[in-house]
């Protein structure tokens, strides 16, 4: 269930930071955010968890807005909502 993930998370600085520029771009703001995100860091670095939020907000949309830590992500990054998104998952190796 997504509010067990959200509830469980921690949002570091840095997960914060990434939510919010991701929700800023789901809003239509591309100042100060970008379309590409690289997410290089090595085994253990959160990539997986940053990427299941992300797919958490996008396909949940206002949903997403009662979770533990979303309405912190929605203020910093400026925006009423999040719109809900049709999300594609696909592996780069393949």
């Amino acid at each position: 269930m997504p509010e067990e993930f959200f509830r469980r998370t921690f949002l570091t600085k840095n997960l914060l930071s990434l939510a919010s520029e991701a929700v800023r771009r789901l809003n239509g703001e591309i100042t100060e955010t970008s379309a590409v995100f690289n997410m290089a860091t090595q085994f253990g670095g959160g990539k997986t968890h940053a990427l299941t939020l992300l797919y958490h907000l996008a396909t949940h949309g206002k949903a997403a807005g009662k979770w533990p830590g979303v309405r912190q992500m929605v203020d910093q990054a400026g925006v009423k909502s999040i719109p809900e998104c049709r999300t594609a998952v696909f592996a780069g190796t393949e």
